[in-house]
């Protein structure tokens, strides 16, 4: 039998705790959307399925698309909540807007 190898990084074996045991919670990832900034979750940036409106982001101007087509202000969500719905595009023009992506 072979004494196994320390060199090797974890992800390498297999090892790593997301590999073994799965990631935990409901989002894996997070995108920051900048004041001033517009982007789109399209391609490689779809499943994005939460948003939550930072605190200077919480105006008129900031607007929220869904996937489906409405769209929502920053006015209208309360700051630092977390909101299950699936952005289509984020124009942040006054605050940050962050984005969660759901494990799949």
């Amino acid at each position: 039998m072979s004494a196994p190898n320390y060199h090797l990084k974890h992800s390498q074996t297999g090892s790593a705790e997301n590999v073994r045991l799965g990631i935990p919670g409901t989002y894996y990832a997070a995108k920051k959307v900048a004041a001033g900034t517009t982007f789109e979750f399209t391609g490689s940036n779809y499943g994005y399925g939460a948003v939550v409106v930072g605190n200077a982001a919480a105006t008129a101007t900031t607007k929220i698309h869904t996937i489906d087509g409405d769209a929502f202000d920053g006015n209208d969500l309360v700051v630092g909540t977390v909101y299950e719905i699936a952005p289509q595009k984020i124009v942040a023009n006054t605050g940050d807007v962050f984005a969660l992506k759901r494990i799949k």
